[in-house]
């Protein structure tokens, strides 16, 4: 008879229960949209001007496009690894903002906002990018071409 502790490691490491949380992780991640309904709330709670959004949107956008990094460590680094580093970039980042938005931290310099901010969206690319690669390798027709692509034995 098999124990339920086998039962229960079958079920977890079963790909669509993997595709479910990727799908869950990616959207409690945060979204690079989402940028554009707290911006407004961090310009009156801080005082910034436009101009100084506008730095915010730019430290944004670099942490977006720094996912490509997330795929060359997932190569090195177990996923699950991997997805501790997103996880805590995601805490630390947004929990730093949001600390200082509700006026629990003093008021941070422009350019540590601007560094949250990066850090926020590089753990949103982190997430993605290990999310796809899970799913590509579950889902992955088993075919030479994969192989090739990702240096990886299929099963």
């Amino acid at each position: 008879m098999v124990s339920l502790q086998e039962k229960l490691k079958k079920f977890v490491g079963h790909r669509w229960v993997v595709f479910v949380c990727a799908m869950w992780d990616m959207s409690f991640a945060g979204t690079a949209y989402m940028f554009g309904s707290i911006s407004p709330v961090i310009k009156s709670s801080m005082g910034y001007n436009q101009k100084q959004v506008a730095f915010l949107s730019v430290a944004k956008d670099l942490g977006d496009n720094v996912g490509l990094l997330a795929g060359f460590i997932s190569k090195a680094w177990p996923v699950w690894a991997v997805i501790f580093v997103g996880v805590l970039q995601n805490v630390v980042g947004y929990g730093l903002v949001w600390l200082v938005v509700t006026h629990k931290l003093p008021s941070l310099p422009l350019w540590t906002v601007c560094l949250c901010v990066c850090v926020c969206f590089i753990s949103i690319s982190i997430a993605l990018v290990i999310n796809l690669i899970n799913s590509i390798i579950n889902f992955a027709f088993r075919c030479c071409c994969l192989d090739s692509v990702f240096h990886m034995k299929f099963d």
